[in-house]
Order: C-alpha cells, then structure tokens, then sequence
C-alpha cells in the first residue's frame, strides 16, 4: 500500500481517536485498529512492553501494519515527533518494543 497513503488514514483514525482520547495505549491501539481495519489494511493489534530511553520498560500495545510501528502514544514514550502518534520503521527504536502476543486482522 502506498505510503502516502497510509500516512493520511493513520493520521485522520488517531484525529478521531483524540476526540475520545483517554490516555490509555491499550485502548487507543484497538480504535486504531479497527478503523484502519474497515479501511482495508491488514493491520495486527500486539501487546507487550516498549524500553523507554531512562530505562524505564512500561506494559503496552501498538499497532503494526507491514514493517512499521503505528504509534498512539509517541509523547508518554518520549519518542520524538510532532503529534501524539507517529509511524515508526527506524530499527533503533523498533528494537525498543517487546511483544508477548498477538492479534491479527483474520477473521
């Protein structure tokens, strides 16, 4: 899927996230999902741990679609970028998240 593309539909699914916005990765990732999801991309739903970089490993979940990381919670993370959310394929920080499950789009 084009990248253009992709990086519109994030950005308007997490704009109407932000409407409701609770604060809450677990919560934010599945709206995240499942709008992405009724778009047509077969996106995945993954809960575990990110590596923030004091150290500090938190219990979270994101959403990945192909190579990259759909981010919701880039600022409780402390990752760099210029909204609440971010797509993320640099290796350095993708090396930061830990997966424990998984929830794909089949159904």
């Amino acid at each position: 899927m084009e990248n253009k593309k992709l990086e519109m539909d994030f950005m308007v699914e997490n704009l109407k996230i932000s409407l409701h916005n609770n604060g809450n990765c677990h919560h934010n990732s599945k709206l995240l999902f499942e709008g992405l999801k009724k778009l047509g991309y077969n996106v995945k739903i993954i809960t575990g741990f990110f590596i923030r970089d004091d150290g500090k490993t938190i219990k979270h979940s994101w959403v990945e679609f192909e190579d990259k990381i759909l981010e919701t919670d880039a600022e409780q993370l402390h990752i760099e970028s210029n909204f609440a959310w971010k797509i993320i394929d640099d290796k350095n920080i993708k090396n930061r998240y830990t997966k424990f499950s998984k929830l794909s789009s089949q159904n």
